[in-house]
C-alpha cells in the first residue's frame, strides 16, 4: 500500500468518488485507488452520488459514462453546479464515441479512459487530472468547452 495521497496545505487525504453501476467494477476501482493512498467513496448510480454530494466534498471523480438515469456527463454537470468548482474527472467508458460526445478536447482536468483498461493507465490519467486541479466553473452551458 502506498502512503496516503494528501491535499496540499491542509494535510487531509485526497478524496475520490467512484460511480459505476457494475459492482465488480466499483470494487476493483475502489481497491486500486485505496492501495494508491486515496480515500474512496463509491456509488452505484447518479442518484446515490448526488445524495453523497450533500455530505462529502471530493477532490476528484471517476464516473462511468453509461450510468442508468443520468449519464456520467450529466452527473458531472450537476456536481459542478452543487460544488461551484470544476473537479478533476475521469469518465470511464466502454464506448469509444464517448469522447466525441463529451467534446473534451485537451481539457487538462478531464480524461476519458476506455473500459477495460489497466490500472496503470487509469492511475496515470487520474494523476494528470489531479495535477491540473479544480477551478471555478465556466459560465453556464460552457462547462465542457474549456
Amino acid at each position: 500500500m502506498n502512503p496516503p495521497r494528501m491535499t496540499p496545505g491542509n494535510g487531509r487525504r485526497l478524496r475520490l468518488l467512484v460511480v459505476d453501476d457494475a459492482e465488480p467494477v466499483r470494487q476493483v476501482l475502489a481497491e486500486l485507488l485505496q492501495l494508491e493512498g486515496y480515500e474512496v467513496e463509491i456509488a452505484a448510480d447518479a442518484e446515490e452520488a448526488l445524495q453523497l454530494a450533500r455530505l462529502v466534498r471530493w477532490d476528484g471523480l471517476v464516473l462511468d459514462f453509461d450510468l442508468p438515469g443520468l449519464n456520467g456527463a450529466e452527473l458531472y454537470a450537476r456536481i459542478l453546479r452543487n460544488t461551484g468548482q470544476r473537479l478533476p474527472v475521469i469518465f470511464f467508458t466502454g464506448r469509444p464515441d464517448a469522447m466525441l460526445q463529451l467534446g473534451l478536447g485537451a481539457a487538462p482536468w478531464a480524461r476519458v479512459v476506455p473500459k477495460p483498461c489497466g490500472g496503470r493507465q487509469l492511475l496515470a490519467a487520474l494523476e494528470q487530472c489531479l495535477q491540473a486541479g479544480g477551478e471555478p466553473p465556466p459560465p453556464a452551458g460552457d462547462w465542457l468547452q474549456r
